[in-house]
């Protein structure tokens, strides 16, 4: 009986199966890698902004140039290709049954807020370190925030994924 949906005034129907789909696996293998890239060089290119409007150490914004260009070309390379991505999972989609109940995009969702999570508690630890330690700086703060923030967003990027 588990197998059957038993609505009041409807007959007996079979309940969807979660299923697994080697273009799915595809598609939503390249969503999850795009999208940690692009939070990365945020990141990454955060990192860069904060050090250079908080400080003024003029030798390391020297060096990190080709950090910015490593960056900026892997943003433009990747926010692309996730919007593309994301676009087509979501027309995919029709009316949201589907996609929630292919196992792939649920794995690959799980381990993303399993990793999204570890780096807001990572962030944290280290925030409360710094505090604790007399070290915390606004430059320090600046960027555990960038951090939690980035992690907040794909929070929110995957809310309804788990509730499926």
């Amino acid at each position: 009986m588990q197998g059957w949906a038993i609505l009041p005034g409807m007959p007996p129907a079979p309940r969807p199966r979660p299923y697994v789909s080697a273009r799915e696996a595809l598609l939503f293998g390249l969503l999850f890698l795009s999208l940690a890239v692009v939070c990365g060089h945020i990141c990454s290119l955060g990192f860069y902004l904060i050090d250079r409007l908080v400080t003024d150490a003029d030798a390391a914004n020297r060096q990190a140039s080709s950090a910015v260009r490593w960056g900026v070309a892997a943003l433009l390379t990747f926010v692309p290709l996730f919007l593309l991505l994301d676009r087509r999972a979501r027309r995919m989609d029709g009316d949201g049954m589907p996609r929630r109940r292919s196992l792939v995009r649920r794995w690959l969702a799980t381990i993303t807020l399993f990793a999204a999570s570890l780096v807001l508690l990572a962030d944290l630890a280290m925030t409360i370190y710094s505090l604790l330690s007399g070290e915390l700086t606004l430059r320090f703060a600046l960027k555990a925030g960038l951090v939690a923030l980035t992690a907040l967003l794909i929070f929110g990027y995957y809310r309804d994924e788990m509730d499926a």
